[in-house]
């Protein structure tokens, strides 16, 4: 997840990677239901706080973008594994913390310029190569 070059106090730096390693350690994006307000809470910060940590420190637009680049990057591993080749992009997306599949595609494409489809297909024929 990208970080924002700004300077930020001691107390911030220390909430920024408290947020960080909360999700890398335990995945809340996956939740499709998750909000602010329920991330907040599980880091024991005010909603608020939480709010200026991801747009001012970290750098996105909102706790949406936030949870996409999380969610979209658990997606992109999906789709080049070998071993998920059978799994549908459908139940990729939901897995990943998306409720539609037009949303997930959205967002994929926004993020990444490609489609998920096309990203799975050319990593596939790299790896093909590669053998």
């Amino acid at each position: 997840v990208k970080v924002a070059e700004t300077t930020t106090s001691p107390k911030q730096q220390v909430l920024q990677q408290r947020l960080l390693t909360y999700m890398e350690q335990h995945q809340p994006y996956l939740q499709a239901e998750l909000n602010i307000n329920q991330l907040a809470d599980a880091l024991s910060l005010p909603a608020h706080q939480l709010r200026q940590l991801i747009n001012q420190n970290l750098g996105f637009r909102n706790f949406n973008a936030f949870l996409n680049q999380y969610r979209i990057n658990a997606a992109k591993a999906l789709l080049t594994n070998p071993q998920q080749i059978q799994k549908s992009i459908t139940d990729i997306a939901m897995e990943v913390g998306y409720a539609s599949l037009a949303t997930f595609n959205r967002a994929f494409q926004n993020l990444e310029q490609t489609t998920p489809s096309q990203l799975r297909k050319n990593a596939f024929k790299e790896q093909q190569k590669a053998q």
